[in-house]
């Protein structure tokens, strides 16, 4: 993109668009049917996600209540989550 503010535009419009799972690799073209196999319980959307990934950091353990969290990401979270200062009495 040639433009060194995009990251930072990107991620302040907090848009970070729709990610899908390839389930079988192939070639899709307009007109193709594209079917939404399963839908997750947890009520968090990419936006979401993206939002407690690039600024609210404390929000991690609602990552961390997701079954489906990939391994990756639950071990970014689980690292952060013992970075941060226990809150309470």
């Amino acid at each position: 993109m040639n433009d060194e503010t995009f990251p930072r535009r990107f991620s302040k419009a907090l848009r970070p668009g729709t990610y899908l799972r390839i389930v079988v690799e192939g070639d899709v073209g307009a007109g193709d049917e594209i079917r939404v196999m399963e839908k997750p319980d947890h009520h968090l959307t990419i936006r979401d996600i993206f939002r407690i990934y690039t600024r609210d950091r404390d929000e991690v353990p609602r990552l961390l209540a997701i079954p489906q969290l990939s391994e990756s990401w639950r071990g970014w979270a689980e690292h952060l989550a013992r970075r941060q200062p226990k809150s309470g009495p």
